[in-house]
Formats: structure tokens, sequence, C-alpha cells
């Protein structure tokens, strides 16, 4: 039988969520992502999570010129964004011959370009930063 939880009572606070043992972790000085600050009655535009992909939606919106507001639970890259090995690869389970079987090769071809520039997107990116 599963344990049953009560989800009305956490069991860890912020105040004792810290990052495993990681290269991440060691590089990153102390960081409170915690505020006091009421949260607005109205927004544009709400991003719920603070790793990689809610960095980069909330940084390309607040770009465009767009209001964002970026909630996060715990401490920055918490989850899986400060935990993985730092791999970005092209490429999907199947590979092109598998892709072109299943949805025509055109098809196929646009989805594996996407894959490739979606590696590019995150080295532009990264030298940005």
């Amino acid at each position: 039988m599963l344990p049953c939880v009560n989800v009305l009572e956490p069991m860890m606070t912020m105040t004792t969520l810290k990052h495993p043992d990681s290269l991440y972790a060691s590089q990153q000085g102390a960081q409170s992502s915690h505020s006091d600050k009421p949260l607005p009655k109205r927004i544009s535009h709400l991003v719920i999570g603070a790793g990689l992909t809610g960095l980069q939606c909330a940084q390309r919106l607040a770009e465009g010129g767009q209001e964002v507001l970026l909630l996060e639970q715990g401490p920055v890259a918490w989850g899986a964004s400060g935990r993985n090995g730092g791999q970005v690869l092209a490429g999907f389970a199947w590979g092109p011959s598998q892709l072109s079987q299943a949805m025509g090769e055109e098809r196929a071809r646009r989805l594996w370009q996407q894959s490739r520039d979606a590696v590019q997107l995150v080295a532009n990116q990264a030298k940005v930063q």
C-alpha cells in the first residue's frame, strides 16, 4: 500500500529546501527566491517555474515588452534544471528514417531541423548571458 500524504500540510518548507550536491549548486551563491511583495490582481503573462524553460519563457516575453510574472516555489533551478548533466542534443528517440516512415519525409525533415535549431538557440542564449 502506498503512503498517504496530506497535501494541506507540506512535507517540507521552503527553508528546508536546498540544492543537492551538483556542479550547478557549487557555482551558485546564496540565493533567495522568496518575496513578501503581494501578487498583482492582474497580469498579462504568468510563468510558473524558474527552471531553464520557465526562465527562458519569462525572459523572451519581457524582452518583447510584455508584462510577465515568474513564480517559483523554491530556489531557482531547484528541480531538473539544476540537476541534469547539461547535455543539449538534437534528435529524438526515433531516428530520421523511423520519423519519415511514421509521419512522411517532409514533416520528419522539418521536425528534425527544429531539434537542431533548438540546440543552436540554447548555444546562442548561453553566449548572450
